[in-house]
């Protein structure tokens, strides 16, 4: 028999495709004894003179065979992961797009308040401002009316 070059479990799993469910099934399908097959497995190797037979009766490469080269399953399976991964990304990368979104608008949100705190600061500012100096202007009123009514007086009883 020719030196197997794939490990025999493999080779037997993948021929489950092809409808070969078991040792049995193979030995019939190749024309051998059920003890070449049981030998075979017992080294953990697929012999490569079987999986060229193999490959010519079922219309695939000796390599599919081997478990070289991936099945439509086994293709199918990636692809379904590659496109559930690129859904996962995709959301992340627009919750990441709304995330930055949310805070663009609350950074002008934010900005915009502080504006309007800044002006009522010194809207406040400016009203206390001339609230003391209406204040100052009218004790100075007072006091300068108290020195004219002093002047009158000091006048009038020096006249």
């Amino acid at each position: 028999m020719a030196k197997g070059i794939s490990n025999f479990l493999e080779v037997l799993f993948r021929l489950q495709e092809l409808g070969i469910k078991n040792q049995s099934q193979l030995s019939r399908v190749l024309g051998i004894s059920p003890g070449g097959v049981s030998d075979a497995k017992k080294r953990g190797n697929f012999p490569k003179g079987w999986a060229v037979k193999l490959a010519q009766k079922y219309s695939k490469s000796v390599d599919w065979v081997l478990c070289m080269e991936q099945s439509r399953q086994e293709i199918s399976q990636e692809n379904t992961y590659r496109d559930e991964n690129m859904r996962l990304m995709r959301t992340i990368i627009k919750q990441n797009e709304d995330m930055a979104e949310q805070k663009r608008v609350y950074n002008e949100a934010l900005q915009a308040a502080n504006e309007k705190i800044t002006s009522l600061q010194s809207q406040l500012l400016s009203k206390e401002a001339d609230t003391t100096k209406k204040k100052g202007q009218d004790y100075f009123n007072q006091l300068e009316t108290k020195m004219e009514k002093k002047t009158q007086e000091s006048i009038t009883k020096v006249g």
